[in-house]
């Protein structure tokens, strides 16, 4: 059961983000009023359910205008943060946690706001029919529509069309991950899945997208991120994109039986049309250069942008088709080569008849040699049969007893010692795992906690074996010795 109070300064966090998005957007928003707005202050208007943590809409300035009251100042950006659900599920935890979720719904809200058309304004005032709609529209709990933003949590999936729908990794995410940045800049760092999370939408982990657009992020950070959204994606970003879509679409048959094989194989034999022309495009473009001629800058540019690539490709592989030419006129080579390596061949097949009687030579003192070697080796046999037949005989039983007790021990020994070796590689392999979890930024502090007492117990457990091991080594050492001198004993006459 939901506690009835809440432990955080919620209007203090709602403030400060308040705050910060106004000044992570300021290049695309100007003086655009900001409002964010706790849910639980809108109860008159309607009842945000549970599963919803964040909602952004371009005309939810006019909808809650009666509840923004005395703070409003003209039309602009207005989100909406489920405050009591996202404070009732962050009781067990501090308040930083909960400021840090927090702040990661308003700029994912923001996000969806630099993709919509226009920023609201004072100059756009919408009919009041249209607010109407709005405000029904929010009222009947519809979960996504255009120009509307919920964030929340996975429910029944909607096979109609894809789960990232409003979310596309070109607009919406890379708008998030710009703003991600903006954020860091004076000091501050949320990381990228507390804004959103690539599974809820079947696509990849945020912090990869992230990284994928680590040098557009640097680059443009004083660009305002709705000019940058018009600009090509750069290539690394778009293959993930790209290999996120073709993962979900490879998959929708078995999910869904509303698309059928055909249309799958026609959208595949598509792409790889396109994805072959925009190749010989580029193709053409590489081997013109590579032939000393100057393309247009703008077609070059054109061709990089559907194909993918980037100048720094265009160079790449500019240098290796060169290489590739080099390697042909090694490879053309390769005919006369072999016309010249016949006639030596035949050549020393002359120089070899002519030295027979050499050869034969050689082979007489080969044949000699082969014949002491195998002498020498009978001589080695008829020694090692000696040494057994040494030790089978052994007049003295104290000295047979001792060398068979050696013995045992030294191989019970031996026994143990790889046991203990296998157990100590298996106690720092999970030693090994457990930091790996500890290290992980999606596990808990809490979870942290209990692998770092879990990894000290069994580091613990590891050194007892590393001790016993090296104990059992130094007996081994010892009775090695012994054995050998019991070995030599045995072999006296």
């Amino acid at each position: 059961m939901r506690s009835a109070s809440i432990t955080f300064d919620v209007e203090a966090t709602r403030i400060w983000a308040e705050a910060i998005c106004r000044e992570v957007a300021a290049r695309d928003v100007g003086n655009t009023p900001f409002y964010v707005l706790l849910a639980s202050r809108l109860v008159s208007l309607w009842t945000v359910p549970d599963w919803t943590y964040g909602i952004a809409f371009e005309h939810m300035d006019l909808v809650a205008r009666s509840v923004i009251g005395d703070t409003w100042q003209g039309r602009g950006i207005a989100i909406v943060v489920n405050d009591r659900i996202l404070a009732d599920e962050l009781r067990p935890f501090d308040a930083n946690l909960f400021n840090d979720l927090f702040l990661g719904i308003c700029i994912h809200e923001l996000a969806h706001f630099m993709t919509f058309p226009t920023i609201p304004n004072d100059r756009i005032q919408p009919l009041d029919f249209e607010v109407l709609c709005a405000a029904a529209f929010l009222q009947k709990n519809i979960s996504v529509g255009p120009n509307l933003s919920v964030v929340g949590v996975a429910g029944d999936q909607d096979y109609d069309s894809p789960p990232w729908l409003w979310h596309e990794a070109p607009t919406f995410c890379r708008a998030a991950i710009h703003l991600l940045h903006r954020l860091e800049a004076p000091g501050r760092r949320l990381p990228a899945t507390a804004v959103w999370t690539g599974a809820l939408y079947s696509m990849s982990r945020a912090d990869r997208y992230a990284a994928a657009l680590a040098a557009e992020v640097s680059e443009r950070e004083s660009w305002p991120i709705r000019l940058i959204l018009l600009t090509p994606i750069p290539a690394a970003f778009a293959a993930i994109w790209e290999s996120d879509q073709a993962c979900w679409f490879s998959t929708l048959k078995e999910r869904s039986n509303l698309m059928s094989s055909n249309a799958l194989r026609n959208l595949e034999s598509q792409l790889g049309e396109v994805r072959r022309q925009n190749e010989a495009a580029y193709l053409r473009i590489v081997r013109e250069v590579c032939d000393g001629e100057s393309p247009n800058a703008a077609v070059v540019m054109d061709v990089l942008a559907t194909a993918g690539k980037t100048v720094a490709d265009l160079t790449a592989d500019v240098g290796l088709t060169e290489s590739r030419r080099r390697l042909r006129i090694a490879v053309d080579k390769a005919g006369a080569a072999r016309l010249e390596l016949r006639e030596l061949e035949a050549h020393l097949a002359d120089e070899l008849s002519a030295f027979g009687e050499l050869h034969a030579t050689h082979a007489l003192r080969v044949a000699g040699m082969n014949g002491r070697i195998e002498a020498v080796q009978a001589i080695l046999r008829a020694a090692k049969d000696g040494e057994r037949q040494l030790r089978e005989t052994i007049v003295s039983p104290h000295l047979r007893l001792e060398m068979h007790d050696v013995g045992a021990r030294l191989e019970a020994l031996g026994r143990s010692a790889d046991q203990k070796r296998r157990e100590l590689d298996a106690k720092r392999s999970e030693i090994q795992g457990l930091q790996s979890l500890i290290g992980d930024n999606d596990t808990s502090p809490g979870r942290k906690d209990e692998y770092k007492t879990t990894a000290r117990r069994k580091a613990g457990m590891a050194d007892d074996l590393e001790r016993e091991l090296k104990h059992l080594e130094r007996d081994i050492a010892a009775l090695k010795l012994r054995h050998n001198a019991l070995n030599a004993e045995a072999l006296q006459p």
